[in-house]
This record gives C-alpha cells, structure tokens and sequence, in this order.
C-alpha cells in the first residue's frame, strides 16, 4: 500500500489477520513478472552468477536491439518475431534482480543455473512421449499440446511468451492466484495441515500454505499433470516448495524448490521477482470462440483419407 500526500510518498506494509489473530504480510494486488533473465542460465554465463550493474545495462541493450521487431525496415534478415511491430509489444526492459544482485538465471540451484539431468525412466517416458507425438499428434484432443488445450503447461509461476502477469487474492483461510495467461488459478488453502490421500489429484496439485514469520510456505503435492517445457519429465512424485516473501511494498520474492526423485537427479530451485503493478488484468478468453481445435483435428481427418 502507498500513501502520497503532498507529494511525499509515505511507504505502509499492508498486513492481513489469520484465522487466529496473528498479523502476516497481504500479498493481495497485481504483480508483474516479465523478465530478460533467462530461466536457464546460457552458455555465455557459463561460469558467472550475476552480472555487475554495468553488465546487466549493456546485457539488456543487447537483448532489446535483438529483439526489436522494427529492425526488419532496415534488416529484412533479422531474426525477430515479423508477425507484429514494436507497437504492440510490451517487452521486459531488466534482468532479474534477488538480494540484490542481477541474475544470470532464474535457476539459483544447482550452481551451474541448469535443470538437472532427467533420470534414466525419465528420459525414456519423455522420449516415448516425443515418439508418440509424432506418429499421433492429432489423434484425438488429448494428443494435442496442452497450451493448445487452454490447459497449463507448468505447475508454477514462471515467465511465459505472454500475459506474464499474476493477481493474488488473500483471505484469512485461503490465497487465490490468478494468472492471466490462460486463466489459470490456485488456491493455496491456510487452514488445513494435512495433504488429500493420494489417490485425490488436481491438475495443479493440493497447495497448503503455512506462515513462517513474514514469509509465506507453501506445499503441493497431488499433481495430476501432465505438464510442458521445463517441466515436461515430471511425474506423479512432483513436490514444489515455494516461498513469498516481501522484500519492500512493491516486490514480491517467489522462490520454488522442485523435487520430483523418478524425474529429475536432484532438486533444484528458481526464484521470480514480482513487481507490484497498476495494470490491469484481461479475460485470457482462450475456449470461448475457439475454432483452431476443432479445426486441427478435422485437417487431421482429411490427411489421413488422402
């Protein structure tokens, strides 16, 4: 919460009532995500965990001059997106920032800012996976990728293409996450201590949140999944820790530990800045008039009478 009177801002620490009394932290508000800072450190960072303030300006020069659409009126070569101009993209213009140090990765853990290795049944159930993909991509809807069935792809918050930004809603017994690419919400419940049986799953998981002092835990297990991109391998054993914790009124630190022991040979953690905003959030619409599914599927048929 932020106070402005005659021209002084005045910075107040928004605190919310539990269930029995005690005074946390209310993350409630809409928070921005949208980074440069890869989710894996890349091979130019190798051996470097953060980057100097000098470094970080001149890094995201770099990447903003890549990346600039407009480059095509003077480079028709030039590798950017052609499909629209600057105008309507709203890129990120900073790395990621945590404790104070600008981040090379998200990926904080292992050292090396890299996923794990996937273990061996991992890569052989992500590799029959691939393999069926291919010889079956438009069998049915289920054989379709997930973003293409208005599902999420990832079971965390993490940086997207698009519509990176995130609303909580705090209650005494609950949080909500609301995430706009796709409509995706979360319900962390603040009032239980023991996990569904098993045998009960959700798409994304059973969330139990506990307070820890001025921070926020939370638990899930119960994953139903599947899942993409980074998180393609993960099984039924996933297990993400994640923590908020706020570092000033408008920054929110997210930090998530998955551990998956029949996915990935180690644990590894990422951490998100997120930067609290006065943007407004937008219906992510994604089934309602939605004829691209239908329409694959029939393509599909059509091939295969040919």
């Amino acid at each position: 919460m932020t106070w402005r009177l005659v021209g002084v801002t005045l910075s107040v620490l928004a605190l919310s009532t539990d269930v029995v009394g005690q005074r946390h932290p209310d993350f409630s508000g809409i928070y921005s995500f949208v980074t440069l800072t890869p989710f894996e450190r890349s091979k130019e960072f190798a051996d470097k965990p953060f980057l100097s303030d000098e470094e970080a300006n001149a890094y995201t020069r770099r990447r903003l001059a890549a990346a600039n659409a407009d480059r095509r009126l003077d480079d028709p070569a030039a590798d950017v997106n052609r499909a629209y101009n600057e105008f309507w993209i709203e890129r990120a213009n900073s790395v990621a920032r945590a404790n104070g140090k600008n981040l090379t990765s998200l990926i904080i853990d292992p050292p090396d800012g890299r996923i794990p290795p996937l273990t061996p049944e991992a890569q052989k159930r992500v590799a029959a996976r691939s393999e069926w993909r291919k010889l079956h991509a438009a069998d049915g809807p289920e054989d379709l990728g997930l973003t293409v069935r208005c599902l999420p792809a990832i079971p965390t918050i993490s940086p997207a293409g698009e519509a990176n930004f995130l609303q909580i809603v705090q209650t005494p017994t609950d949080i909500v996450l609301y995430r706009e690419l796709n409509g995706i919400r979360r319900i962390i419940s603040l009032g239980r201590n023991l996990h569904w049986p098993s045998s009960v799953r959700a798409y994304l998981g059973d969330s139990i949140g506990r307070w820890e002092h001025d921070a926020l835990s939370v638990d899930t297990t119960n994953y139903g999944g599947p899942f993409q991109f980074e998180f393609a391998a993960a099984d039924e054993n996933l297990h993400v820790v994640e923590r908020f914790v706020l570092t000033d009124v408008d920054t929110v630190l997210y930090q998530a530990t998955v551990d998956d022991p029949t996915a990935y040979t180690r644990p590894w953690t990422f951490v998100l800045p997120l930067k609290r905003t006065d943007e407004r959030m937008f219906e992510f619409a994604c089934h309602e008039g939605n004829y691209a599914l239908a329409s694959l599927l029939r393509i599909a048929r059509q091939q295969e009478q040919r």
